[in-house]
């Protein structure tokens, strides 16, 4: 009988992009289960999951509503609970956010593991890097522990959400919880506030096979409206750079998806229309819509621009022969430090090459050890 693997997160979109392309083979070995909310969920996103449910690569998938009592009453949930009795299974969940999230950890602890997946990008301060003399011990007591939260949470501003962490580590003190990100950049920063996870980094989710073509896929980030005035900047930026890329490798197709949650977001700027009025006369770009299968997107585009984010991490991870690249100039107006949330600090490396005001691309030569080729081979290892 095959093991059961759980993934939950509340962000559908994130499953569709992050696991719906390795669903084929991941279902060879495990029975897989998506377990979502409807923060974000779309007719598209369900249609796609119950695609892969009648090509049985996904068993199933539950959507509950984003409330504490759906969690907690959901009678699919529960039912789906009580079924887990006594079953060979595996957790897979993002950082713990809401309260929402710790309830379902709670209803589903009787696994004795806990695997955290976190491929996100985060704000980050350089002086985060600097050990701290207060951490949470396996082995010290419950008070003593607790306090050193109280001191985290209250008087370290959270950044990274490393404090809720710390939070399941208090609230499930027996469990092993493992840390899976994609760069070890990830893994000291939260090895330095939570020495008790067990950190470990992968190469990519499934190793893909890509046939060049010469498409450029935009990836669209989150403006918000408090930054409009440096708009005009930030476009005549990305025009420069996508000329550049156009000219260097003689592109025939541009592709913009939008972000995710640009539409539902009443305070951010809508790029895609920005995009078409600057481009329109000297370069076509063709628009996706925001809820199409990133993962379809990496295969038909060889090139992938764009704004520090998840998706461009993920771009580089999905086929490390995409060619990615990141905006630097643009990035730099609205993030602090774009390379190093993409993972590039001092010997660390992503993968990622940027894109400087002269058009030179900065590359990064030394090449990155991963503790683990793929996700899969990871969990073949958890205990």
């Amino acid at each position: 009988m095959k093991k059961k693997l759980i993934i939950f997160n509340r962000n559908a979109y994130i499953l569709r992009d992050l696991y719906c392309h390795a669903l084929k083979e991941y279902s060879k070995f495990y029975d897989v289960y998506f377990i979502t909310s409807d923060l974000f969920t779309s007719k598209e996103i369900i249609k796609t999951f119950k695609n892969y449910v009648f090509k049985r690569d996904l068993c199933d998938f539950i959507i509950i509503k984003n409330n504490i009592s759906s969690v907690l009453f959901s009678k699919h949930l529960n039912n789906f609970m009580r079924n887990l009795k006594n079953s060979n299974y595996q957790v897979l969940t993002s950082i713990p956010f809401h309260i929402i999230d710790f309830i379902f950890l709670k209803k589903i602890q009787n696994n004795k593991s806990l695997i955290i997946t976190w491929f996100d990008n985060f704000k980050i301060d350089i002086n985060h890097f600097n050990t701290t003399k207060i951490k949470i011990q396996d082995g010290e007591s419950i008070i003593s522990n607790f306090l050193k939260f109280i001191y985290h949470f209250f008087l370290n501003k959270n950044y990274y959400s490393y404090q809720n962490l710390i939070l399941t580590k208090l609230l499930f003190p027996h469990k092993k919880i493992y840390f899976v990100c994609f760069n070890d950049v990830t893994k000291k920063l939260y090895n330095n506030y939570c020495p008790f996870l067990k950190i470990y980094t992968i190469q990519t989710i499934l190793k893909n096979k890509i046939k060049y073509q010469k498409k450029l896929l935009i990836l669209g980030t989150i403006i918000k409206k408090r930054k409009e005035t440096h708009i005009n900047k930030i476009i005549n930026f990305l025009y420069r750079d996508i000329s550049y890329l156009k000219k260097r490798y003689k592109i025939s197709k541009i592709l913009f998806r939008p972000h995710p949650r640009e539409k539902k977001d009443q305070n951010s700027l809508k790029l895609e229309e920005i995009l078409k009025k600057k481009f329109k006369e000297k370069i076509k770009i063709t628009i996706s819509k925001s809820n199409y299968n990133l993962q379809n997107l990496f295969k038909t585009c060889s090139i992938i621009v764009g704004f520090p984010s998840t998706s461009l991490t993920l771009a580089k991870r999905y086929s490390d022969t995409l060619k990615v690249f990141g905006l630097l100039d643009s990035s730099k107006i609205l993030f602090k430090s774009p390379e190093i949330m993409c993972g590039d600090y001092k010997n660390f490396n992503s993968g990622i090459d940027w894109i400087d005001k002269n058009g030179v691309l900065k590359k990064k030569t030394k090449k990155t050890n991963f503790d683990f080729i793929n996700l899969k081979d990871f969990l073949k290892n958890v205990r």
